[in-house]
């Protein structure tokens, strides 16, 4: 059996979405339609640079 392999996104990607949701006002769920599908591992990546950011 094969494993998938994890997806990584680039820290530009990271800060586009959290430029999404603290200045425009978007959620989570909203930013991923934006920028494309996030599953839910990346949501936590993108939680994880929100809190960095703040």
């Amino acid at each position: 059996m094969s494993q998938k392999k994890r997806t990584t996104y680039t820290q530009e990607f990271k800060l586009k979405a959290v430029d999404l949701i603290l200045v425009q006002g978007y959620s989570i769920a909203e930013a991923s339609r934006n920028l494309g599908y996030l599953s839910p591992n990346e949501h936590e990546s993108v939680q994880q640079t929100l809190s960095q950011a703040a």
